[in-house]
């Protein structure tokens, strides 16, 4: 049974994928001071259909920012940053951010 969840799962990612571009972008995250012990990357990852990837980061107590690789399609990825600008977390690209797609 579990094979055929996981073929079925198969298709259905391989059907998602061509429903969009997919890409990979790069942005930088800076967070608020009361937004720092947040999930807010966590968040992403569960929300929508993308894989996040942590490529450098400072955290403190005061402040905090990340630089955050991002996989999936390109409507998911500007959801997904939509969202995150509207918990207050400041969203800026990072130089030569499109990766690919």
């Amino acid at each position: 049974m579990y094979l055929m969840e996981a073929a079925v799962a198969g298709v259905k990612a391989r059907r998602r994928s061509q429903a969009g571009a997919m890409a990979r972008l790069r942005v930088k995250l800076t967070y608020p001071q009361e937004l720092i012990k947040e999930p807010v990357i966590y968040e992403i990852g569960k929300r929508y259909n993308i894989v996040t990837n942590i490529r450098r980061a400072d955290i403190t107590a005061e402040v905090a920012w990340t630089i955050l690789e991002l996989d999936g399609e390109r409507q998911e990825i500007d959801d997904a940053l939509a969202w995150v600008a509207g918990t207050g977390v400041r969203v800026d690209p990072v130089e030569d951010s499109i990766l690919e797609g």
